[in-house]
C-alpha cells in the first residue's frame, strides 16, 4: 500500500501536474487547514496545506526585504502541485501572491480574535493568564513559531505586551484583506455551526460542485486541539478585555461585512 501511494505521489508531481485553482489566505490557527482540507475533500480537489519552504527563516527574510514571495514561489514551482493551496505565510504578501497566481480564485479565512489568539498562543504552550512581552514570548516558543511574534506591521518593540501585539496583528490581517479585491471570506465561526452546509454553500459561490462528506471527515481534528477551548477561561480578565478593546472596531467591521446583503464575497 505504501509503495502504491509513493508511486501515485510521484506521478502526480511529474506526469500528472495539477495547477493551483484556489489560494487560501488567513493567519495561523484561523481555520485555514480545515477550510482547505474539507473544501478539497468535498469538491474532489487536491490540497497542499503547507509550504515549508516559506517557513522560518525564509518568511523573516521576505519581511526584511532580503527576498520576495514571488521569487520563493517561482523557485519552488514544483511544490505548488495542488488545486487548493493554503499557507498562512502567503497572507502577509497577499497582493503579490494574487499577482503571481492570475488565474486563481482567492479565499480569506477569518476567526474571532479571542479564539484565534487563544489557539495561536496555547498551541506552543503559552499561558493566557501570564503576562509576557514579545522578547519573552519569542524565547519561549519553538523555532518555527518565533515569526508569529515578528510580523513587521509596525516597528518591533521587544518589550511590547504579547497580547497587545497579537490583537494588533489580528487588525493588521483584517487590514490586508480590506486592501484586496475579489477575495471571498470564509468565516470559521459560522463554518463550525454546520460544516457540511457551509462547505456546500461556499463551494457553490466558487462555482464548484460538492459530494456529501462522511462525519469522520467533518469531525476530524486537522490541527492539535487546544487544552483549553474556552477563551474566557484561557485568558485572565485583564488580557481578555485588552484583546477585546483593541480588536473591537475591526471585528465589528468584519461581522458587518459578512452580514451585509451588499457583500458579494460573503
Amino acid at each position: 500500500m505504501t509503495l502504491r501511494m509513493d508511486i501515485l505521489s510521484y506521478l502526480q508531481k511529474t506526469i500528472w501536474p495539477q495547477k493551483p485553482e484556489i489560494i487560501i489566505f488567513g493567519d495561523a490557527k484561523s481555520g485555514t487547514t480545515a477550510a482547505a482540507k474539507l473544501l478539497g475533500k468535498a469538491c474532489k480537489k487536491s490540497v497542499i496545506s503547507d509550504l515549508p519552504f516559506l517557513w522560518n527563516p525564509v518568511n523573516l527574510k521576505i519581511w526584511q526585504n532580503e527576498t520576495t514571495i514571488s521569487k520563493e514561489l517561482n523557485s519552488n514551482k514544483s511544490k505548488l502541485n495542488g488545486q487548493i493551496i493554503k499557507e498562512p505565510n502567503l497572507t502577509f504578501s497577499a497582493s503579490e501572491v494574487i499577482n503571481f497566481f492570475p488565474n486563481c480564485q482567492f479565499v480569506f479565512v477569518f476567526r474571532s480574535p479571542h479564539d484565534q489568539i487563544r489557539s495561536q498562543l496555547s498551541r506552543p504552550g503559552l499561558d493566557g493568564k501570564k503576562n509576557l512581552n514579545l522578547s519573552e514570548a519569542i524565547d519561549f516558543v519553538p523555532f518555527w513559531w518565533k515569526p508569529m511574534f515578528q510580523v513587521p506591521f509596525k516597528k518591533h518593540n521587544p518589550n511590547e505586551n504579547m497580547y497587545e501585539y497579537m490583537a494588533l496583528k489580528w487588525n493588521h490581517v483584517f487590514k490586508i484583506f480590506c486592501g484586496l479585491n475579489d477575495v471571498r471570506i470564509f468565516y470559521y465561526d459560522h463554518f463550525v455551526i454546520n460544516k457540511m452546509q457551509y462547505i456546500e454553500n461556499f463551494a457553490d459561490k466558487l462555482g464548484l460542485k460538492t459530494t456529501l462528506l462522511d462525519s469522520k471527515f467533518l469531525d476530524h481534528q486537522y490541527q492539535p486541539k487546544s487544552k483549553e477551548t474556552d477563551s474566557r477561561l484561557y485568558f485572565n480578565s485583564e488580557n481578555y478585555k485588552l484583546i477585546e478593546k483593541l480588536t473591537n472596531e475591526s471585528f465589528n467591521k468584519l461581522e458587518q461585512l459578512i452580514s451585509s446583503s451588499n457583500n458579494p464575497y460573503k
